[in-house]
């Protein structure tokens, strides 16, 4: 890939500039703060659309100016482009050959470049976050999809950062525990047995195994307001694994079970949605509906639960290469609102309920 020249106009100390490059080998010369730097910065924004120097477009436009605008000819590989890049106060608009591009992560495959300042000395000198943020810039060209990643991994931990900072420590435990924990059973059960048939219900039983080996582990050490060591005793004979045990031996043996247990548990069975149904309508019978739509707190945890759950657990599928029923199966189970364990332990363990 090649720079053939480059149009600057209101870019940091630049008015109105044209360079041409050679496609060899370019020297750049001259006295402090003539804009060295600001030449090499505009060049960088054409591979990312951002800065290596700053995190803010608008500190590319001049002082005193409206905009700025930077116009580079590339040659490569997709053979000669145009990119256009306009930085406004309202945001910026990024345009190859006069297409605007709706994702700036677009431009990697046209342009791949690499700067090394002398700010980025710091990445022997100083914390670890420096050189992750190098890295993080070069992976980013090495493999475009890593951008993508990486942004919807700093959004993840902004929110919950956010979460918790949280000065009650009650709502901030049981809101990580809500948004940790899926109603895997009541909810998800009847949807795997209507989607994938008797197969979804057995991969859902595989999954609530594993979900409540977690919650009875992590979930309780999460709300207890005492350190306590994980009890393996609890975690094997608590009911949803016993039961689960039973019907593995079942499945395996291929054992029928008379009428008379069978059709009992039939009926019971279809107790599974209601039953989570009424425990969550008597909490909410008894909390402040006004307080909870209008706390913030409870948008951002069903975001994290309903979206960003759900979302995460298709990317590990989709990396695993999983078998299409097994990732139906779990993308259903962590699409499920919250457990409806949340308000029960919370309360077991002297917890905000609400």
């Amino acid at each position: 890939m090649i720079f053939q020249d480059i149009k600057l106009e209101n870019f940091r100390n630049y008015g109105s500039q044209t360079i041409a490059f050679h496609d060899k080998l370019n020297l750049f010369l001259g006295q402090n703060a003539q804009g060295k730097t600001n030449l090499l910065e505009s060049l960088f924004i054409m591979g990312l659309g951002k800065s290596f120097r700053t995190n803010k477009d608008s500190d590319m436009i001049a002082f005193g100016k409206d905009y700025a605008r930077a116009v580079c000819h590339v040659t490569g590989e997709n053979g000669e482009n145009e990119i256009d890049i306009v930085y406004q106060k309202e945001g910026k608009i990024v345009k190859v050959d006069g297409i605007k591009l709706s994702r700036s992560i677009d431009l990697l495959e046209h342009v791949y470049i690499v700067v090394f300042s002398p700010d980025d000395l710091k990445i022997i000198k100083e914390g670890p976050e420096h050189r992750r943020r190098f890295l993080d810039r070069e992976l980013c060209q090495i493999k475009p999809v890593y951008y993508s990643d990486l942004g919807n991994y700093k959004k993840v931990l902004r929110q919950r950062n956010f979460l918790l900072r949280e000065k009650n420590p009650d709502k901030n435990c049981v809101m990580q525990f809500a948004s940790a924990f899926p109603n895997a059973g009541y909810f998800a059960l009847p949807l795997q047995k209507a989607i994938l048939g008797d197969i979804g219900v057995f991969y859902g039983a595989a999954y609530i195994a594993m979900f409540h080996c977690y919650i009875w582990t992590y979930g309780v050490k999460l709300l207890s307001k005492e350190k306590t060591k994980v009890n393996i005793k609890k975690i094997i004979l608590n009911p949803p694994i016993i039961g689960i045990f039973i019907g593995l031996i079942l499945f395996v043996t291929q054992i029928k079970l008379p009428d008379l247990i069978y059709s009992p548990l039939a009926a019971f069975s279809t107790l599974n949605t209601p039953i989570p149904m009424l425990i969550i309508g008597f909490y909410l019978a008894n909390m402040d509906v006004k307080a909870t739509f209008t706390n913030l707190w409870v948008y951002i945890g069903g975001f994290l639960r309903l979206i960003v759950s759900p979302a995460l657990a298709l990317a590990v599928c989709l990396v695993l290469r999983c078998d299409t029923n097994v990732a139906t199966s779990c993308i259903i189970a962590c699409s499920a609102p919250s457990a409806a364990l949340s308000g029960m332990l919370a309360q077991k363990f002297g917890r905000n309920t609400e």
